[in-house]
């Protein structure tokens, strides 16, 4: 997928593509790229709100170390609905 110029490579464990599969079943998504669309909006969204949270402690006065040391993160996909 292409965006900007720049590639990203998103790579699915059984149970997100099955769930991919799914959504193309069921007609959640008119196309697999409207599907993949809809992930980067999603992970653009956490990601701005990980920079903020990082600017919010920079500002208190952590370093990057400190913040990432107890920083946890994961993106994960989950069925909604039925």
């Amino acid at each position: 997928m292409a965006r900007d110029g720049k590639v990203v490579t998103i790579r699915l464990g059984p149970e997100a593509a099955a769930l991919v599969e799914q959504c193309m079943k069921d007609d959640v998504f008119p196309s697999l790229s409207d599907f993949f669309e809809a992930v980067l909006v999603v992970f653009q969204e956490h990601s701005q709100a990980l920079i903020n949270y990082i600017e919010q402690e920079e500002a208190k006065g952590f370093t990057h170390e400190e913040i990432f040391g107890l920083l946890k993160t994961e993106i994960t996909f989950r069925r909604l609905g039925n």
